[in-house]
């Protein structure tokens, strides 16, 4: 029991449920290009080393478990995988197949951590366990890495800060904003609110057991009962989950992409031809007519891409006033921390007042006298 509780404490929670947030900084910034290529053209071997990499620049570095630490890639998203696994548990044990708006399935998509767990720990990290730690790994590093595309398009955006064309940006500002507020609140709920007390509760019955039965039954509490505060068991809301973290990712390669052109204009534009002595320009002059031509070449690309951008937007709102109606209803059913993730992701009653006024023009039509 005290070998498991110190197993653990260090390399579980470590690892699976990233404790530690600089593994997942080492590991991104050494695998980050190699995962983001198709399952299939990915080196097994390849991203092992650089995994290994990542473990030994961490603060895990002295983990006496991380050489039992390795990777897999499956051709299966997490929330495909999830919904499988809920679709099979149905009562009627069957049901149409359930698939996920993205089809391609990168190293991103199908990372997976794996745990060469040794005997006599086997006795109580069964397979079923470790595919629980691994369901939940997963579910986090989903989130935690398209938090990361969408961090990456507002570092971007810090190469034009000189361009005379701030306002124009305003819609896809604050749409990024939006999805990095729900996808920062989302994370803290699952870190904070579930897998953090659970843990604790985990640890504190682990010293009151006596047998290994005891042992497993702690730990399948502590797993089923995350799984099932993560909203992992909830299919509707999964696929909910699925279709705005799809939304996210699409928007994040869509600045990316935007922002691909401008940002290599201002090197790329021919206004360093050859000056004569008569007509002398100095540095800060030819600067400033680049940043003027960069400037009018991005208003206008800018101009073409803004009615995307809105719907980007209005999709965005249509699935998040989805997710809070949702989640209101469980708030109403069960007793959960759920209610602190919609008061975090509400926080201002906006979707709930639209929601309100939805639910009050649907009054009136309802009401109006037929002609």
């Amino acid at each position: 029991k005290i070998f498991f509780n110190k197993m653990t404490n260090r390399t579980i929670k470590h690892f699976f449920l990233l404790d530690q947030g600089d593994f997942f900084v080492h590991l991104m910034d050494a695998a980050e290009n190699e995962l983001q290529k198709e399952v299939s053209q990915i080196s097994e071997k390849k991203l092992e080393g650089l995994l290994d990499l990542s473990i030994r620049s961490s603060v895990s570095a002295n983990d006496p478990f991380r050489d039992d630490i390795g990777c897999q890639l499956i051709s299966q998203s997490i929330i495909n995988q999830i919904l499988q696994i809920n679709n099979v548990h149905r009562a009627d044990g069957g049901g149409d197949a359930i698939k996920s708006p993205q089809t391609r399935v990168t190293g991103l998509d199908g990372f997976m951590l794996t745990f060469n767990v040794k005997w006599p720990l086997t006795l109580i990290i069964s397979q079923t366990a470790m595919s629980k730690y691994q369901l939940l790994f997963r579910y986090m590093f989903l989130i935690k890495q398209v938090e990361r595309q969408i961090v990456q398009s507002w570092t971007s955006f810090q190469a034009m800060k000189e361009y005379k064309i701030g306002p124009m940006f305003t819609p896809l500002f604050l749409l990024r904003q939006r999805i990095l507020h729900f996808l920062q609140t989302l994370q803290y709920y699952i870190a904070v609110e579930v897998i953090e007390p659970r843990w604790c509760q985990f640890q504190e019955d682990l010293k009151q057991v006596k047998t290994i039965d005891e042992v497993i039954a702690c730990q399948n509490q502590f797993l089923d009962g995350s799984i099932k505060e993560c909203l992992l068991s909830h299919t509707n809301l999964l696929k909910l989950q699925d279709r705005i973290i799809f939304l996210c990712t699409t928007f994040a390669n869509f600045t990316k992409k935007l922002m691909l052109h401008p940002a290599s204009l201002t090197q790329s534009l021919a206004l360093d031809e050859p000056i004569s002595d008569k007509s002398f320009i100095s540095h800060a002059e030819r600067r400033q007519k680049k940043i003027k031509a960069a400037s009018e070449h991005t208003a206008t690309i800018v101009h073409d891409v803004l009615p995307q951008v809105v719907q980007y937007q209005e999709e965005f709102t249509k699935l998040m006033i989805a997710l809070i109606r949702y989640l209101l209803q469980l708030t109403k059913a069960t007793d959960s921390p759920v209610v602190h993730l919609l008061t975090q992701l509400d926080f201002n009653d906006y979707y709930v007042k639209q929601i309100v006024a939805s639910q009050q023009n649907a009054q009136k039509n309802r009401n109006s006298p037929r002609l």
